[in-house]
């Protein structure tokens, strides 16, 4: 079946949890699409409380995984994640 894939973090999500850290309790507003930058799209679920975002990845997939708060931090302050992608669909064309 191939590898699984794995989230690519760049500067484009890097800045993205930099806007949810900097934002704080004013992030979590019920949006699918409140960040959208570069590879990635996505915003607040308020039903599961999590971050939820599409990447859209080099292999023509677009993929979806949740981000928790504390994940954005580590993530805006230089660190790395490794969250389950789970294949949604094929990706837009931009």
């Amino acid at each position: 079946m191939g590898t699984a894939m794995k989230l690519t973090i760049d500067n484009d999500f890097r800045e993205i949890c930099r806007e949810i850290v900097a934002k704080g309790e004013a992030a979590f507003v019920d949006s699918d699409d409140l960040y959208q930058q570069g590879n990635f799209c996505g915003g607040w679920d308020e039903e599961h409380g999590v971050f939820a975002f599409s990447f859209y990845a080099p292999d023509g997939g677009d993929y979806i995984f949740s981000l928790s708060v504390e994940e954005a931090r580590v993530v805006a302050e230089g660190g790395s994640i490794d969250p389950p992608l789970k294949y949604w669909k094929k990706a837009p064309i931009w």
